[in-house]
């Protein structure tokens, strides 16, 4: 008997893990071959498939490369550092810092505080 290289969309079903106790729907399976899944990072990752005549199916291995890649674009989102803050602006002589003090003194002598 000849292993077939390809799956049907319900043998897709069937391959892929469980998603809270249940196999996924053919209708997903297809949802995943012509639209794709969004990932974190916005990518758009889509499940490799092709036609024979009418019928749709997938390469054995193109479920891995899938799951792996939907897994890759979340890591990158997930691990981009944040950029760090603008740092403030510190005053570049003594004397103008001695300005700015003096100013706020004044404000809050003003506000009773």
């Amino acid at each position: 008997m000849i292993e077939s290289k390809y799956l049907s969309l319900s043998e897709v079903c069937k391959a892929v893990p469980p998603i809270e106790g249940r196999h996924i729907h053919a209708s997903a399976a297809w949802r995943w071959c012509r639209r794709g899944v969004l990932a974190r990072n916005g990518q758009r990752i889509r499940l490799e498939h092709t036609r024979f005549g009418r019928r749709v199916v997938v390469p054995h291995d193109a479920i891995q490369r899938f799951l792996d890649a939907l897994a890759a674009a979340d890591a990158a989102h997930f691990n981009t550092p944040i950029a760090p803050a603008a740092p403030t602006k510190i005053p570049t002589s003594p004397k103008l810092r001695a300005k700015q003090i003096a100013q706020a003194e004044a404000v809050c002598n003003r506000a009773g505080i």
